[in-house]
């Protein structure tokens, strides 16, 4: 059960992370 928990948690932080560098890499080209 630990084990899910982990791994849940590792899939919504690559989620997030790649979500993250998206939403910064749109943002700096809307800026330039």
């Amino acid at each position: 059960m630990e084990s899910a928990r982990f791994l849940f948690i590792h899939w919504l932080w690559h989620f997030h992370s790649r979500l993250l560098i998206q939403l910064s890499v749109w943002f700096s080209r809307k800026i330039i």
